[in-house]
C-alpha cells in the first residue's frame, strides 16, 4: 500500500470513529455544592437510652454558582431506618453554614456507623444529596467511679477519696 492509501484509510478512521464509539457522558456540576464541614456527637461517650444528639453543620461552598435550600437532613441506622430528621430548614447562600441538630436514643449498647443524609435543591431546582458516615459507640452505662482530692498541702501525704 502507498503513503496516500494509507493517509487516506487513517483520515476516514478519525472521522468515523467518534460515530461508532458510544458518547460518553458528562454529569452535570450542581451550581450549590453543599457539604457537611462538622459532625459532633453529645454527649461525647453516650450510654443506652441516653439521649444522643448529632449536629451536623452543613455548608454551600464559597465557590457555589447558587443559593441553595437544604430540604431534609436525616440521621439514618445501619439498616437505613430513619432515626431523626429536620425538614424546611430555610436557604443557604454561597459560603453560609447551617448547623442542625438531631436527637435519637438506642436502647442497646455497641458500636454503630450511622449515616447523615442531606437533601438540598439549587435555585434551578436541581437536587444536591449529600451522605457522610457517623461513628457512634454506645456504652451500657455511665462510669460510677468519683475521686476527690482534699487540698494538698507541701510535705504532706495527699489521701484520695
Amino acid at each position: 500500500m502507498h503513503r496516500g492509501a494509507v493517509l487516506a484509510v487513517g483520515l476516514s478512521l478519525a472521522l468515523a470513529l467518534p460515530l461508532v464509539l458510544p458518547a460518553v457522558a458528562v454529569a452535570d456540576v450542581p451550581d450549590a455544592r453543599i457539604a457537611v464541614s462538622d459532625v459532633t456527637v453529645a454527649p461525647g461517650t453516650p450510654t443506652v437510652d441516653e439521649q444522643v444528639t448529632v449536629t451536623a453543620t452543613v455548608r454551600n461552598s464559597g465557590g457555589s454558582a447558587a443559593a441553595a435550600t437544604v430540604d431534609r437532613v436525616a440521621l439514618r441506622s445501619p439498616s437505613g431506618r430513619v432515626l431523626a430528621a429536620a425538614t424546611g430548614l430555610g436557604s443557604l447562600s454561597a459560603g453560609d453554614t447551617l448547623a442542625v441538630p438531631l436527637a435519637t436514643r438506642f436502647p442497646e449498647a455497641g458500636d454503630r456507623t450511622l449515616t447523615l443524609r442531606i437533601e438540598a435543591t439549587d435555585t434551578d431546582g436541581e437536587s444536591v444529596t449529600v451522605t457522610r458516615p457517623v461513628p457512634v459507640a454506645i456504652e451500657r452505662a455511665p462510669p460510677r467511679a468519683t475521686v476527690t482530692v482534699a487540698d494538698a498541702a507541701v510535705d504532706s501525704p495527699t489521701r484520695l477519696r
